[in-house]
């Protein structure tokens, strides 16, 4: 995906009105937000070169828009909201806000699912499935009780913890053997169990990173476009290879 550091910039256009006097004023035009990423490249191997080149062949330099995922960001969306229209729980399980949470604040959400079966609130995800997946939390529990964190598409891979009074960071390292372009991220809740979670996090990586909470979209951009209309390498040594390639979504 990336090799760190990476340079991320925001970039936000500005009408100014200027007066007669000199005097200007200026406002922010935040639908034209955009990002721009600067990834570099170092010791890539023959078969990376070629993927790389690949991509930007499909996607014909600039023309062409593709899926890229922000590997700065947390790709769950309302990841501080679990109420909101991006999370869906099961008829069967209590979601509940205002609990306290690992940070000093009352933030975290407490599920109870009270049916004698697996109860889930899960999140769409509008990404490749069959990349490697990182899906964390932070879960505790006032007895000890159970929870599961799962990816599926077609399939379901999922990882259980033990929830104790003490909060706790959970993560599970996933990856579905599926090429869809979508996927969904659970957080499962057995029988009969209550547990009160915060922070949840989804990144394509084998481990977790700091917690980004996000608001209405997370870090998976659909429209994509790469800079520029060739892509150089340069040979390190044998075999091995650099490069520079920025990306821009709006």
């Amino acid at each position: 995906m990336a090799q760190y550091p990476l340079r991320k910039r925001r970039v936000i256009q500005s009408a100014i009105n200027t007066f007669a006097d000199g005097s200007m004023i200026a406002s922010n035009i935040n639908a034209n937000t955009q990002f721009v990423w600067e990834l570099s490249y170092i010791d890539l191997t023959s078969v990376d070169q070629t993927a790389l080149q690949d991509h930007f062949a499909a996607c014909q330099g600039p023309l062409m828009p593709f899926i890229f995922i922000d590997p700065t960001d947390n790709m769950l969306s309302n990841s501080s909201a679990l109420t909101l229209g991006a999370w869906i729980a099961a008829p069967l399980l209590s979601v509940t806000g205002g609990a306290a949470d690992p940070i000093g604040g009352n933030t975290a959400f407490t599920l109870v699912n009270s049916s004698p079966v697996d109860q889930q609130i899960s999140q769409t995800i509008s990404a490749p499935a069959g990349f490697q997946y990182c899906f964390s939390l932070y879960a505790a529990a006032s007895t000890p009780a159970s929870l599961r964190l799962g990816l599926s598409a077609s399939s379901l891979q999922s990882q259980t913890f033990s929830a104790t009074a003490n909060w706790t960071r959970l993560a599970a390292c996933l990856q579905l053997s599926d090429s869809q372009m979508s996927f969904t991220a659970s957080i499962i809740v057995p029988a009969a169990q209550t547990v009160v979670v915060w922070g949840p996090q989804l990144e394509p990586q084998l481990s977790p990173s700091r917690y980004r909470a996000t608001a209405d979209s997370g870090g998976v951009y659909q429209n994509a476009h790469l800079l520029g209309n060739s892509i150089t390498f340069e040979s390190e040594a044998p075999g091995l290879f650099s490069t520079l390639i920025s990306i821009e979504t709006t």
